[in-house]
């Protein structure tokens, strides 16, 4: 399921439109979660700018990441640097 509020503390990946690898049966409802390798997401547009290499956790718009606090539950690493207003997607 979608996160839906700011540093969901159960998160556990990121489902994903291009997976490396995919393991399990083929559905059509199926989602792929991916738990290592680089991943599109969908930013927040109410998260702060990022730098690559920042944290990332749940976001405020359900299915969305933003910036990582400290303490915060956190699923993935900005591979490049990236600022509110630009493409939500990267």
């Amino acid at each position: 399921a979608k996160s839906g509020s700011i540093n969901d503390p159960n998160l556990i990946g990121i489902v994903s439109t291009k997976a490396g690898q995919s393991l399990g049966v083929e559905a059509d409802n199926r989602r792929l979660l991916a738990l290592a390798g680089r991943v599109p997401v969908n930013m927040d547009p109410n998260s702060p700018a990022i730098k690559a290499g920042d944290y990332l956790t749940s976001g405020s718009v359900p299915g969305t990441a933003r910036k990582a606090g400290v303490n915060d539950a956190t699923i993935a690493r900005a591979t490049q640097d990236w600022t509110p207003g630009a493409a939500a997607n990267f």
